[in-house]
């Protein structure tokens, strides 16, 4: 047997399963509860808890967020200290590539070890700080004309 529904308007008695529906309610088969007398709502333990659960999760949200904020600045840093040491890495793998080849074994032996090639006249300035002039034996330190 179907639930049949007549008159839900306003002023209109409707009928559920044959039978009245009870005075005052909405919709057939619902029933309106009577206002409790006091105040409404929660009683004034229950708002408490609520109250101190919700600043609870308000402040663990916060400092969470606090947390949260500071790990990415973290992050920040460590990948700019990541990036210039990858740079470094790269100019010394340069470095070592350019010490493998016959350019800086050359450029060392002369320059540090004072080797010459075969051949070769090795001049060296004279130390930084001295101004002395030495002369050659029989040449005069002035102008001379030419013959």
């Amino acid at each position: 047997m179907g639930v049949t529904v007549r008159g839900v308007s306003r002023g209109q008695r409707s009928v559920v399963d044959g039978r009245p529906a009870r005075a005052g309610s909405v919709w057939p088969g619902t029933v309106r509860r009577k206002p409790v007398a006091g105040r409404p709502g929660l009683p004034r333990g229950a708002r408490l808890a609520f109250l101190v659960i919700i600043a609870h999760l308000v402040f663990c949200f916060v400092a969470q967020e606090m947390k949260v904020m500071e790990l990415a600045r973290q992050v920040r840093e460590l990948e700019r200290q990541a990036e210039s040491i990858r740079v470094e890495n790269q100019r010394l793998e340069r470095e070592i590539e350019f010490a493998k080849s016959d350019e800086y074994i050359i450029r060392v032996a002369r320059e540090e070890l004072g080797l010459v090639w075969p051949n070769e006249v090795a001049y060296a300035p004279p130390p930084a700080g001295t101004t002395q002039r030495t002369e050659r034996p029989g040449v005069s330190g002035g102008s001379q004309a030419g013959p």
